[in-house]
């Protein structure tokens, strides 16, 4: 008798087994899930924050491009502006010799016949 009574309570504790085993299994798989769709969580925001860089690395590159389109017209603006200015001292430079050895003072197109 003692046996029958040793026998089951060993299948008793055999069956309390089974059942946390499959508690456990349970929960591991839950934790696997949740930590997959945190993962999969992490891969969206992490392409969702690529697309984002890679729009702000093309508004970059647009923005840099115009920048620099702009400062060509400066330079280009100021190359004119100090071009017009270096014309016009070797206009006058030139006036003033030619004054000087003719005697006489150039015309320009507001002067007037007498």
């Amino acid at each position: 008798m003692r046996v029958v009574l040793q026998n089951a309570l060993l299948e008793k504790q055999i069956q309390e087994l089974n059942y946390q085993l499959e508690d456990d299994q349970r929960s591991y798989e839950a934790a696997l899930n949740d930590r997959d769709a945190a993962i999969r969580k992490m891969r969206e925001e992490c392409q969702a924050l690529m697309v984002e860089l890679q729009m702000l690395l093309d508004t970059k590159q647009t923005l840099d491009a115009e920048i620099a389109i702009y400062r060509k017209m400066l330079e280009g603006e100021e190359n004119r502006a100090g071009l017009k200015q270096l014309v016009e001292q070797v206009v006058k430079t030139h006036a003033i010799t030619q004054e000087t050895d003719t005697g006489t003072s150039i015309c320009t197109e507001n002067c007037r016949v007498a």
